[in-house]
């Protein structure tokens, strides 16, 4: 599990918590992915 805290913490973050209006975002570079299957599964956001 990876926190938010622990994201912000990281040497050389730059992640503002305070600019986050998407929670999650997955960008697949489409056309570029050589029958390379992603699954996300099991996500919590949690307050």
């Amino acid at each position: 599990m990876i926190t938010l805290s622990d994201l912000v913490a990281h040497t050389g973050s730059t992640l503002d918590l305070t600019q986050v209006d998407t929670p999650l975002v997955f960008f697949p570079s489409w056309g570029n992915q050589q029958n390379v299957v992603v699954q996300l599964d099991n996500i919590k956001l949690l307050k």
